[in-house]
């Protein structure tokens, strides 16, 4: 009995059968050769034995889809981060990017919070002290901000020694220099538990924003803004307002050529006539109009009296 290729076999078998429910598999006389008879199967290859190229080119898309959409969110609330490559090397965006994928440690800044590269960082201080220590800034404008924040505390707690709230003390022992405010309005300090916060207490808010008075465009009167609208608030009432945008509406379509200037057959002031409204609009108010029109029907009645007149 002669020997059988066991292998030869096996290929003419799998060629005809599908490799998941052994289903007979009629294959095409063109292209690439089948090894499965649906998608289904197909799918049950793929999990049964999967490609581990694939899995590792999927995790990577994905960690980096990741990493794009963080990136994202940071560079809308701290700033776009610096895309330009250096000569032979890559951007510190791109270098950012490749640490978020791979989980390494970064470095944020004491000052705003935003989040750098450690060896930025150490780059940083050795550029501006000279020496080679992660400075926990991401810019000098964060460094110079915070030795400033830090040496007005000192001034404060200093100035007002004891005149302030109990909780400095252990915010102080706590958090440090970075966990205190200066007031604004009178320069003590106060545990700064929430971000943006500017005002020891709500007298010196209030305080502050009674001080803060604006002179109004249009009448000059000087008033208090409402907090919040300071630079956008102009005028001092409704009515002001309501002035000047009427006589700036009259100034632009005086300018497009949407009125033409006339003059009142009655009392004989010069207005503003409607183009569209064509010859109708002869008088500047109703007033002119309704004395010219008891005029004119006092001026018919007689002269229809004298007509009856002369035919009786």
């Amino acid at each position: 009995m002669e020997d059988i290729d066991r292998t030869e076999v096996d290929m003419n078998y799998w060629s005809t059968h599908c490799r998941v429910c052994r289903a007979p598999i009629e294959q095409p006389k063109t292209g690439r050769r089948r090894r499965t008879c649906s998608a289904r199967c197909r799918k049950a290859l793929s999990r049964r034995y999967p490609n581990p190229q694939k899995r590792r080119e999927r995790e990577d898309r994905e960690a980096r889809e990741r990493a794009e959409r963080t990136l994202a969110e940071w560079e809308a609330q701290y700033g776009p981060y610096d895309d330009t490559a250096p000569h032979g090397g890559i951007s510190a965006r791109a270098r950012l990017r490749m640490y978020l994928m791979r989980d390494a440690p970064l470095n944020y800044c004491r000052q705003c919070g935003r989040p750098t590269l450690l060896i930025d960082a150490v780059g940083q201080a050795e550029e501006l002290w000279g020496r080679r220590e992660d400075p926990g800034f991401c810019s000098e404008a964060c460094a110079r901000a915070y030795h400033e924040h830090v040496r007005a505390v000192t001034r404060a707690l200093d100035k007002f020694e004891g005149d302030y709230d109990p909780v400095v003390n252990v915010r102080l022992r706590i958090a440090g220099a970075e966990g205190l405010g200066v007031c604004e309005t009178c320069g003590r300090p106060f545990p700064d538990y929430k971000v943006g916060r500017k005002h020891c207490s709500k007298a010196c808010r209030q305080g502050k924003w009674r001080a803060r008075r604006q002179k109004c465009v249009e009448c000059g009167a000087w008033f208090s803004p409402t907090p919040g609208y300071e630079s956008r608030q102009k005028y001092c009432s409704e009515t002001c307002r309501n002035t000047a945008g009427v006589r700036e509406y009259r100034k632009r379509e005086r300018q497009h050529a949407y009125l033409k200037t006339r003059r009142c057959p009655e009392c004989g002031k010069r207005f503003d006539r409607n183009k569209n409204a064509g010859r109708r609009h002869r008088f500047c108010s109703k007033v002119c109009y309704m004395k010219h029109y008891r005029r004119r029907r006092k001026r018919e009645q007689k002269l229809a009296e004298k007509r009856h007149e002369k035919e009786g």
